[in-house]
């Protein structure tokens, strides 16, 4: 998860930010899962614009097109 925030961190200050609060990043196959505690950001994260500054970031810290689902963290 630090590698990717730091490379979002380049291209989006903004998705960096809600980026930050995120508990958990797993890859599965071609995508990436990311977990947050707060529904605003998941919400944030998922808008086309930021979701495909996290794609872009994924596939260049992976080498490869990744996707990524951004959900809300359950207790």
């Amino acid at each position: 998860l630090r590698g990717l925030f730091e490379e979002v961190n380049k291209e989006n200050k903004q998705a960096a930010a809600f980026l930050r609060s995120c508990k958990s990043a797993e890859v599965e196959g071609g995508t990436v899962f990311i977990k947050t505690p707060y529904p605003i950001h998941a919400e944030k994260l998922n808008t086309e614009k930021l979701k495909d500054v996290l794609e872009a970031s994924a596939a260049k810290i992976l080498g490869k097109k990744m996707r990524v689902s951004v959900t809300v963290l359950t207790k």
